[in-house]
């Protein structure tokens, strides 16, 4: 072997309507990072405090396209949720040997997809919602706060990957079954 060698490397390749997406989102992503330092300061430190929910909804569309153009455009890629949820990382990855059994996190994954799901998962899980009543269900049967998310991200991926296959529009009611009646009960209580 010389040391000359040439490798041979070459570009993943992605359609065009994923890549005009991640230009997009990257850009949009750049636009928020830098608006603080081009924004004038205002003197008054509470004076922008109810601006929180606008910057969320800004920040939803960038989401959105990125977890679209990470999972891509070939419908067929996934035939199943559990192969997306291995893509994404939220899949937990099961060991046996013998008597011992170990459950872990799947330490392979899309990073982008992985971390844009913690992100997903924290905020459905902050507000009164059947999602944060299946994260409230997951810690109060023992699982800490990242595996929570973690499933619970890894349901919402589920039900993505339905809604794509099927062409229907998202219903917590059918995604969160369980938690619909609690969430319920807890409404009623507050609104009496």
């Amino acid at each position: 072997m010389s040391d000359t060698a040439t490798l041979d490397l070459r570009a993943v390749r992605i359609r065009p309507r994923s890549a005009v997406v991640l230009t997009l989102a990257s850009l949009a992503g750049l636009v928020m990072f830098c608006w603080p330092l081009l924004a004038a300061a205002d003197p008054t430190p509470i004076a922008h405090g109810g601006d929180a929910p606008f910057v969320f909804m800004a920040v939803l569309p960038v989401v959105v396209a990125i977890v679209l153009a990470e999972i891509g455009d070939d419908r067929d890629r996934f035939t199943d949720d559990r192969g997306l949820q291995a893509f994404a990382g939220s899949a937990p990855v099961t060991r046996a040997s013998g008597k011992s059994r170990t459950v872990t996190r799947r330490r392979t994954k899309n990073n982008r997809l992985a971390g844009i799901g913690y992100s997903w998962a924290f905020t459905a899980a902050a507000r009164p919602s059947p999602a944060r009543e299946h994260y409230l269900r997951r810690r109060e049967r023992g699982d800490g706060h990242p595996a929570a998310l973690r499933h619970l991200f890894n349901r919402m991926l589920g039900q993505l990957h339905h809604c794509l296959q099927t062409g229907q529009t998202y219903d917590p009611i059918k995604a969160f079954p369980h938690a619909t009646t609690r969430g319920t009960e807890q409404a009623a209580a507050v609104a009496a």
